[in-house]
């Protein structure tokens, strides 16, 4: 850490002289900290303006670097190779983006490791998740295809087509129609009888799956989703866990639930309430596997200070803990998350 470029000489000398116990580590940090700050430049920036809420939040940099410590699985290798490519586009796997230019992982690439089975180093999810896992198992495939001509004549389980817009050959509507209408029958014969049992309740006793939509009592939205998804599916997961904040109707009562972590449970966007970014993310990252204490509770700290922060685009992150509890270094200072 002393050493590191980031610091630019700073404090190195009190750097070195300190041991790893516990008290010394949190004196390293702070002098870090404090150098950097000094020194007017960050190595991390902790914090960003969210635009899905219009609030400094964390920044995908750090976000992407905390993944990238504690996940050795595809996701944080997913992490660590856009870190790369943030910082050297010409490196194997990135691409720029042909809209924005920004550099990240080729998303050929991306795709792959998600659908990949777990034992073949990807993330499981083309088993996990029914029609989503199906759908990236064939778009794997599609995106092989690097122009109209040989996208049309790719052979994946679903049709392909160009796609004007994103450049790129992937499934096309129809063909994610006719595998509805094909493999998920059974589905959503039952999803039509559990529509008609919501339908025949008066709105007083419109309750569990069922909503008040429009005056009428209707089964939750989220149901169709769910029913093509599979049962350890995250995107799954993540839909059970948030989905009470489509009940709240006002501003008010939405940004009014908190986790009992402390994280914010809903955000109000589009004058509808839906589940809160960030939790979201602290959730996604349970249900990946990434469950040390030390990256959770850095999620946390970070979110909070993020939340307090009166400049958010100037908050230097504290240098991140690893599993073992000391610094990990990093040689890569530009990162960023793949997220949507």
């Amino acid at each position: 850490l002393a050493a590191s470029p980031a610091l630019g000489g700073c404090g190195a000398g009190a750097m070195a002289a300190l041991r790893w116990t516990r008290i010394q580590r949190t004196a390293v940090v702070a002098l870090a900290t404090l150098c950097l700050r000094v020194c007017g430049q960050c190595s991390l920036n902790l914090c960003a303006t969210d635009p899905r809420t219009s609030k400094c939040g964390i920044s995908r940099e750090y976000a992407t670097r905390l993944l990238a410590l504690f996940d050795d699985g595809a996701i944080g290798q997913i992490a660590a190779l856009n870190a790369e490519c943030q910082t050297n586009c010409s490196s194997d796997g990135c691409e720029a983006h042909p809209v924005t230019q920004v550099c990240g992982v080729n998303r050929t690439y991306v795709t792959r490791r998600l659908a990949a089975p777990v034992d073949q180093g990807g993330a499981g999810i083309g088993d996990k998740c029914g029609l989503f896992g199906r759908l990236l198992t064939s778009s794997v495939v599609c995106q092989e295809a690097s122009s109209p001509a040989t996208c049309r004549s790719t052979a994946a389980e679903l049709p392909c087509a160009w796609d004007p817009v994103r450049l790129l050959c992937d499934v096309t509507k129809e063909g994610v129609l006719l595998v509805l209408q094909r493999d998920f029958k059974d589905e959503f014969v039952r999803l039509a009888l559990r529509r008609q049992r919501c339908a025949d309740r008066g709105a007083l006793s419109c309750s569990g799956d069922c909503r008040v939509i429009g005056g009428a009592c209707a089964l939750r939205q989220e149901e169709a989703l769910l029913a093509v998804a599979g049962e350890d599916c995250p995107l799954r997961l993540l839909m059970e866990l948030h989905e009470g904040c489509a009940a709240e109707a006002t501003e008010a009562a939405c940004i009014a639930r908190l986790r009992g972590d402390g994280l914010p449970q809903c955000n109000w966007r589009h004058q509808q309430c839906e589940a809160h970014p960030a939790s979201l993310e602290f959730d996604l990252m349970a249900i990946l596997g990434i469950t040390h204490p030390r990256a959770l509770q850095q999620y946390r700290d970070a979110f909070a200070r993020c939340d307090r922060s009166a400049a958010c685009s100037v908050e230097c992150a504290d240098p991140i803990l690893g599993p073992s509890g000391a610094p990990r270094r990093s040689p890569h200072i530009a990162v960023g998350l793949v997220t949507a």
